[in-house]
């Protein structure tokens, strides 16, 4: 039911001049006495004439906890979700324009014109390109958010029906306890030390190598057919090998990636005979367009069975909107970078915290704006409404669900606040991104 036919049906049933004593500016055991007739006295300064309906309190005072819950619980979990996702957006914005203004001033670029963050962006991007000549060497791996799924747990168990039917799963990765591994039902996945370093999968760490006669991106250790710039033992070289190497290769730290020969860092790969062995922790990976069962660290998008169909998108934005995206390691080339190298080592660290708080804003987007999402809610929540009000007789419940009526709608335009702060912060990211990281 949408708004505003609620709010016809209530006008129909003489409901909307009822005070509201839950969700309102009165407190909830006030007694509002009714004048004595023929009492013309003026009410005090700053209260309302006796007898006459209190006002309903903003959505706003209501998500921020400044006012009493309505005591439904789906209701309030709504609520709870919305205050939980504005706080995190407010969050995300601030640390963005933060990291777009540290960049500003390491590159000598005025923002006095930017409305935006959309418009900061883009004056950074234009004066990147400019200074740089098309490049500043910096490359990045991508943003992995973890969830802990049990954060889920008390918004879903005070709004499930049968709390015991309660299921958080795992859209990526789950971490699994050691000797879980029979569990997974999934792809089972390992992170750590792979046996004799040999790995198989990605390697985020030092790669070291055998060569013959290639370019090593590292220390070559061995014969440099080139120009040699570190120690010199007769024909063995032991630093950057301008030219071809024969010998062993340490590269440069990966971001994730293969490696040919030992890594030195944390590999991960896909596990032999469901085991992952000593020195390596199980990952339980959802299949493509998938999910997994997961009670513990989730690299993904988490999601909550058990649930009636209004809890579901509430509980899965609070649990989201949780999630810890760590800031990404910024590696830059100093022969790309050239003349820039100083500046693209000062934007590094901004440019780290920009891309943390995009991967948060689109883990909460991806979870509470897309099909059956907190806009998706308002609909089913506006039903229980109309169906408790066909049923109760209690004036202050009746005045709390009409007020309830009112607060949803205002929820939209809050929503779609929230909704293009998040994507202001992740468009800004991609633009400032695209400039300075290498291609």
């Amino acid at each position: 039911m949408t708004k505003s036919s609620t709010i016809q049906h209530l006008l129909g049933l003489g409901l909307l001049a009822f005070a509201l004593p839950l969700g309102c500016t009165t407190e909830p055991d006030e007694v509002m006495e009714p004048a004595a007739e023929g009492d013309d006295a003026p009410a005090e300064d700053g209260d309302d004439a006796p007898g006459a309906p209190v006002a309903c309190g903003p959505l706003s005072d209501l998500i921020d906890g400044s006012l009493i819950p309505t005591g439904v619980p789906q209701l309030d979990t709504f609520f709870d979700a919305l205050g939980q996702v504005q706080q995190v957006t407010d969050g995300i914005t601030l640390q963005s324009e933060a990291a777009l203004d540290q960049m500003a001033e390491q590159l000598g670029v005025s923002l006095a014109a930017a409305e935006t963050l959309v418009d900061k962006a883009n004056l950074i991007a234009e004066a990147i390109l400019s200074q740089s000549g098309g490049s500043l060497g910096i490359a990045h791996g991508g943003v992995e958010c973890v969830v802990d799924t049990t954060s889920a747990l008390p918004a879903a168990q005070s709004c499930a029906s049968s709390p015991d039917e309660i299921m958080p799963s795992c859209g990526g990765e789950c971490m699994m306890e050691q000797g879980a591994e029979s569990a997974c039902e999934g792809t089972l996945m390992c992170e750590g030390s792979p046996p004799g370093l040999e790995c198989t999968g990605d390697c985020a760490g030092p790669c070291v190598e055998s060569l013959v006669a290639q370019e090593c991106a590292g220390t070559c250790t061995g014969i440099c057919d080139g120009t040699c710039d570190g120690s010199l033992t007769g024909l063995d070289c032991t630093g950057t090998c301008d030219g071809t190497c024969t010998g062993l290769c340490e590269g440069v730290d990966l971001l994730g990636g293969a490696c040919g020969g030992e890594c030195l860092g944390d590999c991960t790969w896909e596990a032999t005979d469901d085991l992952c062995g000593v020195g390596a922790d199980p990952l339980c990976a959802a299949d493509v367009g998938g999910s997994v069962d997961c009670f513990g660290s989730c690299m993904g998008m988490v999601g909550v069975d058990g649930l009636p169909v209004e809890c579901i998108a509430p509980v899965e934005a609070i649990v989201n909107s949780l999630a810890s995206c760590p800031l990404p390691p910024i590696d830059v080339d100093p022969i790309a970078a050239g003349d820039m190298f100083d500046t693209a080592e000062d934007i590094s660290a901004p440019l780290s915290e920009l891309l943390s708080s995009a991967a948060l804003a689109e883990q909460i987007l991806q979870t509470a704006f897309t099909a059956g999402g907190l806009l998706d809610t308002i609909e089913p929540l506006m039903a229980i409404i109309e169906a408790m009000l066909g049923s109760v007789t209690d004036a202050d419940q009746i005045g709390t669900l009409t007020c309830a009526v009112q607060q949803l709608g205002d929820a939209t335009e809050v929503l779609s606040g929230i909704q293009a702060d998040l994507g202001a912060s992740m468009q800004a990211s991609v633009i400032v991104d695209a400039a300075a990281s290498t291609d």
